[in-house]
């Protein structure tokens, strides 16, 4: 009987985390932008993380600097190569950028970061 109980505890469980994550779930999922590139000059690189994490949704680009690299030029470029989105971010002061691209174009569009002595991560993605 121990048992029988038990196993209706675990599938209770199961049922209600289903259902629970059902209604909190927005069907918006996030993809990491894959970045190449480097904002470091020399052998540096090797030993240092990248500094940036970039993410793409239906809502929002999401960017996480995870240390300070400075003042870093943040553009986004329309597959056709028109500038949509143009900002300054100083890192030392702001760790997260996020960019609504909820009504952008569905397509393929090209992120790029640059730092004050030229060097930049770069990457593509997609909208819906």
């Amino acid at each position: 009987m121990k048992k029988l109980i038990f196993f209706g505890f675990i599938l209770l469980g199961i049922i209600i985390t289903g259902t629970a994550s059902s209604f909190l779930n927005t069907g918006d999922v996030k993809r990491e932008i894959r970045l190449k590139g480097s904002l470091y000059e020399g052998s540096a690189r090797s030993v240092l993380p990248d500094p940036i994490q970039a993410t793409v949704s239906s809502l929002s680009l999401d960017v996480v600097f995870f240390y300070n690299v400075g003042i870093i030029d943040v553009e986004i470029y329309s597959e056709s190569g028109n500038i949509v989105y143009s900002e300054s971010v100083d890192t030392q002061t702001q760790e997260y950028l996020s960019i609504d691209v909820s009504d952008w174009d569905s397509g393929t569009y090209h992120i790029r970061f640059v730092n004050l002595t030229g060097q930049y991560m770069y990457g593509a993605f997609e909208t819906e």
